[in-house]
């Protein structure tokens, strides 16, 4: 199930095993709420956008229960904003070498956003396959800026 809303009440918990934080929220779409709750792995790769206000496209899978509220248990949350944005990475030139080495940096943060490498000697970009698509985060922006430069790296 994929759900698109706004993120509202969020709370981290730690798990009953103490071995890390649970996060739990209520999702407001237009319709209705749910209950969401993040595990800790979901959470973490969440980051910066675990946070009240924030508009995301939440994946994930219905619980449905008698004796409580239901809630969606999140796989997966994107910034809302980002569907059908590509990530554009601009090169001086782009032979065959560079390409692979850029692939092989990418295929580390394993998404759905579509990556573009612009070759700019020759003026023009090239989608990469989309096993190399990219899950774009603070994190990985921060890596992709740092490797490519800040401003050969845009998101549009």
């Amino acid at each position: 199930m994929i759900v698109g809303g706004l993120l509202t009440q969020c709370k981290q918990k730690p798990t009953r095993s103490g071995s890390g934080l649970m996060g739990y929220a209520v999702l407001e779409g237009i319709t209705g709420s749910v209950e969401a709750v993040l595990f800790p792995r979901t959470l973490q790769q969440a980051g910066s956008l675990f946070v009240d206000d924030a508009p995301v496209l939440a994946r994930g899978r219905l619980n449905i229960r008698e004796d409580r509220t239901n809630s969606l248990l999140i796989d997966e949350l994107k910034p809302l904003g980002e569907i059908n944005r590509s990530l554009y990475i601009r090169f001086d030139s782009l032979p065959e070498d560079v390409m692979q080495k850029a692939c092989a940096f990418l295929k580390r943060y394993s998404g759905e956003t579509s990556v573009v490498l612009y070759d700019a000697a020759k003026k023009l970009g090239k989608g990469v396959p989309k096993e190399f698509y990219v899950t774009i985060t603070d994190a990985f922006l921060a890596a992709a800026e740092d490797r490519f430069g800040k401003e050969c790296v845009k998101l549009k």
